[in-house]
């Protein structure tokens, strides 16, 4: 595991501080989760842009929508 010291706004502080706590969550795992989150989405619109062909986001969706849902396993939990 890598450490990366972030300076942040003291009021931007505060309210991750506070999201965190809302959410039961430690504010490092909380950042984590952020990141993880805005990189999925980054990552999704490159392939979406760059090799997503010309399917269109409403063919998408409704693709999307035939995918049944499941439980998270056990060992994919954070």
């Amino acid at each position: 595991m890598s450490v990366v010291s972030v300076r942040l706004a003291n009021s931007l502080h505060d309210k991750l501080r506070v999201l965190a706590k809302s959410d039961g969550i430690s504010l490092n795992q909380f950042i984590n989760l952020a990141l993880v989150e805005k990189t999925a989405k980054l990552e999704a619109n490159y392939w979406w842009n760059e090799k997503g062909g010309d399917v269109s986001a409403n063919e998408m969706r409704l693709a999307l929508a035939t995918v049944p849902s499941s439980a998270v396993a056990d060992d994919d939990r954070i």
